[in-house]
């Protein structure tokens, strides 16, 4: 079974099998320079003819030597450039994949996260309630429901990008039940804003009412104090 091979040792495999094939090309080039270039000082005429016909066929050994070397070297190139190719088609592939995942988990995220707001402004909307006016509680309701229903939106966004719908239809019901209980807590914030504000109401006619009491009551004991004087 072939070992697949990543980009950076296949470029240095191509790498180191140019090298090489050029050095034998050179090597081969020199060996066939020196060889045809006899030697005058020792040969005459006859052993000339035997030489030369010696170098032609040396020559022809060499460059028949040589040019299988190149073919042997083209296709080592080739083959390299072919799984580097390959490599680089899988590498593609394989980003895509991950990039897909990412988004995919990044969804996922987002969801949790939203999912998160939302029950934090619910328990944030009954906590330190007891100290407010009639106006303040008023605007941390509205506060509360702006911010509940803009990460269901969100939420609401990110759910229907998922392609799974067995899972898809699972978090629609919980972000259902999540706005649900948004509702409740928001009326259950209403009764109590009505409830103060009965209260406030109640005490002013009381007020009122004592200070009518009380003013028909002077009024009542002055005219009577005049009758009696007179």
């Amino acid at each position: 079974m072939a070992v697949k091979m990543t980009l950076a040792q296949m470029e240095e495999a191509s790498r180191k099998a140019t090298a090489d094939g050029m050095r034998e090309i050179a090597e081969a080039f020199a060996k066939k320079n020196n060889k045809e270039q006899p030697d005058s000082d020792t040969t005459t005429t006859t052993d000339s003819d035997d030489k030369n016909v010696k170098y032609v066929r040396k020559s022809k050994e060499n460059k028949s030597n040589t040019n299988s070397a190149v073919e042997k070297l083209e296709s080592q190139i080739h083959y390299l450039r072919m799984d580097l190719i390959n490599s680089k088609v899988e590498l593609d592939d394989a980003r895509i994949d991950v990039n897909k995942y990412k988004n995919i988990s990044d969804l996922y995220v987002k969801i949790n996260n939203e999912l998160g707001f939302i029950r934090s402004a619910i328990d944030r909307s009954n906590k330190n309630l007891t100290d407010l006016t009639i106006k303040q509680f008023k605007n941390k309701v509205a506060l509360f429901v702006e911010e509940a229903n803009e990460h269901v939106v969100l939420c609401e966004q990110s759910i229907n990008k998922i392609e799974l719908h067995e899972i898809k239809f699972a978090l629609e019901r919980i972000i259902n039940a999540e706005k649900k209980k948004i509702n409740r807590y928001n009326n259950e914030l209403q009764d109590q804003i009505w409830w103060m504000e009965a209260k406030k109401i109640m005490l002013q006619y009381t007020f009122g009412f004592f200070i009518i009491v009380i003013v028909l009551f002077l009024f009542g004991y002055k005219y009577i104090k005049i009758e009696n004087y007179i």
